[in-house]
């Protein structure tokens, strides 16, 4: 095996999964912590780990990520590649640095290249800056994210923050090769695919790498070179190849998801809004929600959203509390898309980290096939596992463009 992944959510993934996948490698994914009874298809060139471990207390995100990475390696692989979000979604005292340490740790290296950069998501670093759309992270929307505010665009001080590491800059996209003598970490500037490879071709040979998924498709895209046997999975589908019927789950509350609720709205496409404060049972919002389900036309697809406007959020947040509102919504969304697949629905669609984690979980899906792109970034993914014979698709917040789920959901 060449690459081994773990990646923080679920979204995040399926995101380097699709990523390895469309480079050309063959890629077996899973979610949740490895097992003894977990099965590997034969001889993939790349295993992909989802955890959940993004907001999750840094001594459970280190001791799942240590336990998939030990797994990868036994398996394995040749190289463990660390996948974070592309906006490096984290608190001071988040867990990318503990993460990394671990790894650190486990494969013995005294340093290893990063990089959030993934400019076919808009994600690019300069200077050490990280840039969404070409505006500096502080300024986006993920300023005033409930869960990981990101109120500084640098990310050699956001991992500074999180590691006793020195973390240092690796010249001109890889090419001072002097650099890799110090200690600790290396973030690479990358504002270009062009970069990524470069820096892949840097890192080709290292034991641990990190970062988002577009150094995943560089080096993908460098491993295959290097192979004498043709591409695999670079031939996808550009749907699900299903007609049956579609529920979306939302529970991102990022600004790209709010404008694709939006479309949602205006195309006057059947919605329900999850009231938090209307009970404190996630069965009994469950209930509610799929009763309203229960209503519709049998060929209509359904839109469940959980999330709200920031202000709204603050509303809940202080009526319920912060971490009480999370897990409320993530149980009664898991409820609800049990819920869905017990009467019938064969295609799910599921916008946010947080969220894609808690239903997969209530779904019991364990292990995917790629089946085909729902937009950039999101595959389709046949599940096996208690969930066989449903089509999934797990989208980050900030994923796909504006009519997204409206397109997705037909």
């Amino acid at each position: 095996m060449k690459i081994g992944v773990v990646a923080d959510d679920h979204t995040g993934a399926t995101d380097v999964a699709l990523a390895l996948f469309q480079s050309g490698l063959t890629v077996d994914i899973h979610f949740g912590p490895p097992t003894p009874e977990t099965v590997v298809s034969a001889q993939p060139d790349a295993v992909v780990i989802g955890l959940k471990t993004r907001t999750a207390p840094s001594a459970e995100a280190v001791k799942r990520s240590t336990q998939a990475g030990k797994w990868l390696l036994e398996l394995g692989a040749s190289m463990l590649y660390y996948k974070y979000c592309s906006t490096f979604d984290s608190t001071r005292s988040g867990n990318i640095g503990p993460i990394l340490d671990a790894l650190s740790d486990l494969t013995g290296v005294p340093n290893s290249v990063t990089t959030p950069a993934t400019p076919e998501h808009g994600r690019t670093v300069e200077g050490g800056d990280l840039f969404v759309f070409g505006v500096p992270l502080d300024q986006t929307s993920m300023r005033h994210h409930p869960l990981t505010p990101m109120t500084d665009a640098n990310v050699p001080r956001l991992l500074s923050a999180q590691t006793k590491r020195p973390v240092h800059m690796l010249d001109e996209a890889g090419s001072a090769s002097a650099t890799r003598r110090d200690d600790g970490y290396l973030v690479a500037d990358a504002m270009t695919d062009e970069d990524l490879l470069r820096v892949a071709a840097q890192t080709r040979s290292d034991r641990l790498v990190s970062g988002a998924a577009g150094l995943a498709r560089a080096l993908g895209q460098v491993l295959r070179s290097e192979a004498s046997a043709p591409a695999t999975g670079s031939h996808v589908r550009s749907a699900s190849g299903s007609s049956d019927r579609a529920a979306v789950l939302v529970g991102s509350a990022s600004a790209r998801t709010r404008e694709q609720l939006a479309h949602v709205r205006e195309a006057g496409l059947p919605l329900h809004q999850i009231d938090l404060l209307a009970d404190s049972s996630a069965a009994v919002l469950a209930r509610i929600a799929l009763d309203w389900f229960e209503t519709l036309a049998t060929d209509t697809a359904a839109y469940f959203v959980g999330s709200l406007e920031p202000d709204q959020v603050r509303v809940v947040q202080e009526r319920i509390g912060k971490d009480r509102s999370a897990d409320l919504l993530e149980k009664t969304l898991g409820h609800i898309a049990v819920g869905l697949r017990d009467r019938g629905t064969k295609r799910i669609i599921v916008a946010g980290g947080e969220t894609s984690g808690a239903v997969t979980t209530a779904l019991g899906v364990k292990h995917g096939t790629i089946t085909g792109v729902a937009t950039t970034g999101v595959p389709w993914i046949y599940t096996h596992s208690s969930a066989i014979g449903l089509t999934i698709a797990l989208k980050s917040g900030n994923f796909g463009a504006p009519n997204f789920l409206v397109e997705a959901a037909r």
